[in-house]
């Protein structure tokens, strides 16, 4: 689930997504304005809203991501999300082999200059620029996967938290020594 107003999505099983309005709930209906079908193809593993709140950026297990707009001046409930684009992440590329895909575990905004974050099991982060659709940086594999990462408020700092994110099963999660 992800919330900047108006907007409020939530990720739900079977690829959906509900899109609600904040400006436009009451007491009697509480319904989502629009039910909205992932483009990726498998499950959601994050989402978030863009800072303006007019759009949301979906992720996926296969370490793919999905930049939507939202436009809720539209009469048909069937047009208020609009697919960007979808592009590829946290992947392992070997010459002659296909490609090892990772869950992207976390997606952040930066607030200040509307780029975002992503935090994948494959131990990087990257960040991006949705409007140029370009990435801009990409860390060193840590040890262990990525689970979440976020923008300081003057955007001046990224923190990311890295540990055991059950990629490699339960018999892998069990070899590992608990660390700080």
């Amino acid at each position: 689930m992800s919330c900047t107003f108006p907007l409020l999505v939530t990720a739900h099983s079977e690829k959906f997504c509900h899109i609600w309005n904040l400006e436009n709930l009451n007491q009697n209906n509480f319904n989502p304005v629009c039910v909205f079908e992932s483009p990726l193809k498998s499950e959601s593993s994050s989402l978030c809203c863009f800072a303006d709140g007019k759009g949301f950026n979906l992720a996926s297990i296969e370490g793919r991501c999905s930049v939507n707009k939202v436009n809720f001046n539209v009469q048909n409930p069937k047009d208020i999300v609009t697919n960007e684009f979808c592009f590829k992440c946290h992947r392992q590329e070997e010459a002659g082999k296909d490609a090892k895909a990772y869950t992207v575990n976390m997606i952040s905004f930066n607030q200040k200059h509307k780029t975002f974050c992503t935090a994948g099991s494959d131990g990087c982060y990257i960040v991006w620029n949705k409007d140029t659709r370009a990435r801009y940086r990409f860390s060193k594999p840590a040890p262990q996967g990525m689970s979440a990462c976020a923008f300081s408020d003057d955007a001046s700092l990224i923190a990311f938290a890295s540990g055991e994110d059950w990629t490699k099963g339960a018999e892998f999660a069990k070899q590992r020594p608990n660390q700080v």
